[in-house]
């Protein structure tokens, strides 16, 4: 291989490839923590969904959340 017109050293091509498995690596580590943080944020809005619907339902002046003072 050839870069900037002169050969690359074998020390280069080592260091090439382990900074690629680096790179490799730490990409399926984030793939793992944003599907955790997709799964939170889906459980998150699931509960939201349900506190809007206990708040502001059809019924909600028949049944509150919110314990009476």
């Amino acid at each position: 291989m050839i870069s900037n017109g002169r050969s690359i050293t074998l020390w280069e091509r080592d260091r090439e490839r382990e900074l690629t498995a680096a790179i490799a690596l730490m990409k399926k580590e984030h793939k793992a923590e944003v599907e955790q943080l997709k799964a939170q944020n889906k459980e998150r809005n699931s509960q939201l969904s349900h506190m809007k619907h206990m708040v502001f339902g059809r019924s909600s002046e028949k049944k509150s959340c919110f314990p009476a003072v």
